[in-house]
């Protein structure tokens, strides 16, 4: 009798988490000013190369490439930092991987970087997409690895 009230709780509870639970994940923005002006993430990106979003002017003498990212801020990050600490360290992540790559390929900047989200893409200048899920933050990028002026 205990097991089959047990059990019969037990789905109740799996039944009534179900819609909140798909509801959770969603993407938001939040402002690549919080990264870039955060003196701690931006001191981790990689030295001598640029990042230049979405459509800001870049004088590119030689493209090399794209480049891509998705990070993801684990279970701790996302749970004890509020949703946007949790963002800006997985995008300062990203950051880094794109900075990396582009150096590997020879060069001195990305270039375009886009963010997407559940495949819709956020081109934009001031802002990016951080994707929150039950226990994980994410980030998304893709760029052009460059040779600037």
């Amino acid at each position: 009798m205990k097991f089959r009230l047990a059990v019969a709780a037990l789905a109740l509870t799996v039944t009534l988490a179900l819609p909140s639970m798909a509801a959770i994940p969603r993407g938001d923005t939040y402002p690549i000013s919080d990264i870039l002006g955060d003196k701690k993430l931006a001191s981790r990106l990689p030295e001598g190369i640029r990042f230049s979003f979405a459509d800001q002017p870049a004088k590119v003498v030689t493209p090399l490439g794209e480049v891509s990212t998705m990070r993801k801020s684990g279970p701790k990050a996302s749970r004890k930092k509020p949703d946007p600490k949790a963002c800006a360290r997985a995008m300062a992540s990203g950051l880094i991987a794109l900075g990396e790559q582009a150096k590997a390929k020879g060069a001195n900047a990305v270039v375009g970087i886009t963010s997407l989200y559940d495949g819709e893409v956020t081109a934009s200048a001031t802002t990016y997409r951080c994707e929150r899920g039950l226990q994980l933050v994410g980030v998304h990028m893709i760029g052009q690895a460059a040779i600037v002026e």
